[in-house]
């Protein structure tokens, strides 16, 4: 057998698993690594599994990225593979509330991955890829937007993320953007202005809108300028120096 064929049959078989629902089943929970914070890239239907499967948000997923089937294969020879068990969204609507956006996230590899709970890592879909590719030592492709989060998983190592970054309803009317960087959350529409800011710790329901509270101004401005620099990175709507890029 080649090396190379026999080194891809030694690998790992990696296996998502979607589930319907806002958490993860108690017996899946024991053997796993927990993400109480994870959010979906964006919460309508397909486009959650998209980001996951291609490490790229989807305002800029392409039809010829690679995706997880084609870089770490559907199978192999352990019988104590990775498994990663999500949710498209929390309550199925492509809105950003945080029922909607907040889903179910957790990574199982027995013998590898010690179980915990990782309350301290805010993680999106877009950063599974780039995290299995990390623990599986596969040098990734160019262009994944997600982060590599492995070291942190594995042993507390690295920076911690800052915040996530999500979009919904891509090309339609009420198209929108959300960030979220500890509990401060920003909801902004992308040619627009306007914004909703919420503390999700004191108000976890996201009934009191924070944005135009004089005393939440300079929270407010930061979070703006979080959102652009995200949107910049990810050339989302706006080139490099920030300017807008026309419709």
């Amino acid at each position: 057998m080649p090396l190379a064929l026999a080194a891809q049959s030694m690998r790992p078989r990696v296996e998502i698993t979607w589930i319907k629902g806002s958490s993860v089943p108690e017996e899946f929970a024991r053997e796993s690594v927990v993400f109480p914070r994870a959010y979906t890239c964006c919460p309508a239907a397909g486009l959650a599994k998209k980001a996951l499967e291609t490490g790229r948000f989807p305002h800029a997923a392409r039809p010829n990225d690679p995706s997880i089937s084609t870089l770490l294969g559907s199978s192999g020879s352990s019988s104590e593979g990775i498994t990663v068990l999500t949710a498209e969204s929390g309550i199925g609507e492509d809105s950003p509330v945080q029922r909607s956006i907040l889903v179910p996230l957790a990574i199982r590899w027995p013998g590898k991955l010690k179980p915990r709970v990782a309350g301290e890592l805010l993680i999106s879909h877009a950063d599974v890829l780039p995290t299995l590719l990390a623990l599986l030592g596969i040098a990734p492709p160019e262009g994944l937007q997600g982060r590599d989060l492995s070291k942190l998983i594995q042993s507390g190592a690295g920076e911690v993320p800052d915040s996530v970054y999500c979009e919904g309803r891509i090309g339609m009317p009420g198209e929108w953007r959300a960030v979220i960087r500890g509990y401060d959350k920003l909801v902004i529409r992308p040619q627009e202005e306007a914004t909703r800011l919420y503390n999700l710790a004191d108000d976890p329901a996201e009934e009191t809108d924070l944005a135009h509270d004089r005393e939440h101004e300079l929270t407010r401005d930061s979070m703006l300028a979080l959102a652009r620099q995200w949107m910049r990175k990810l050339g989302d709507g706006v080139d490099p120096s920030g300017l807008r890029l026309r419709n």
